[in-house]
């Protein structure tokens, strides 16, 4: 520094190249920042809308987190849905801790691929929806399915005739829940009236439109349409 004012290389200066070694200046510059950062992102466990990322805890079955510390991430598996483990209001359901371990010791410490769809990224509670596949290309959440582990939910899903078609050969087998809990019926209509609601989208369905998926425990039953609007239910657009 001469008289307060700060001297500058001679690139910065005149904008001209010296002597031919800022270029290896750059190189250098960017092999400490791989030397550093490498480790850094290794240790963060990787970004969840990247290519692979470490998961760091397994909640229940249908449920983990994902990276480290700033990149934590809390997933939950979409389309497949496993017997409840740790909700306070609900008792720990037949099969869940057994799918809770399937999960635990399939996922945790292990890297994975998160495949997100570019609609339909988060459910109510914030959770990332994710499709989960393992380094041996392995769609994680099929196999839960596959093996009895988990059902398959009626939410749009890019892979539901695969889901559907596991979910019927687990069923026809009796693997995993399928054979160790009370008997579950899907597909049958709990439903005497003719009217059909979905208590997740509060939309309800007439006898007369096209058929609609809806889980067993989604559906409410009303007498007739005046029920279903007093209710809050608006009818379907087909």
């Amino acid at each position: 520094m001469r008289g307060g004012v700060v001297a500058l290389p001679p690139l910065m200066r005149t904008g001209r190249r010296d002597d031919g070694s800022w270029p290896a200046v750059i190189l250098g510059v960017l092999a400490l920042v791989a030397v550093v950062g490498g480790p850094a992102w290794t240790l963060s466990g990787g970004n969840p809308t990247g290519d692979w990322v470490v998961v760091s805890d397994v909640v229940d079955g249908d449920t983990i987190y994902v990276g480290r510390g700033v990149w934590r991430t809390k997933v939950r598996l979409k389309c497949v849905d496993t017997p409840e483990t740790v909700d306070p209001r609900k008792p720990v359901e037949c099969y869940g801790l057994k799918a809770s371990e399937f999960t635990r010791q399939s996922l945790d410490g292990h890297w994975v691929h998160l495949d997100i769809d570019k609609t339909d990224q988060q459910d109510r509670y914030g959770c990332l929806l994710a499709y989960v596949f393992r380094l041996d290309g392995t769609l994680f959440n099929l196999a839960l399915v596959r093996q009895g582990y988990a059902r398959s939910t009626s939410f749009p899903c890019r892979y539901k005739p695969e889901f559907k078609e596991a979910e019927a050969e687990a069923q026809r087998d009796g693997r995993g829940l399928w054979n160790a809990c009370e008997p579950m019926v899907r597909g049958s209509d709990p439903c005497e009236g003719t009217i059909i609601g979905n208590r997740r989208t509060h939309v309800y369905h007439l006898s007369d439109q096209r058929p609609y998926d809806i889980d067993v425990d989604n559906r409410v039953c009303f007498g007739s349409e005046a029920e279903a609007t007093q209710q809050g239910y608006r009818r379907a657009l087909r």
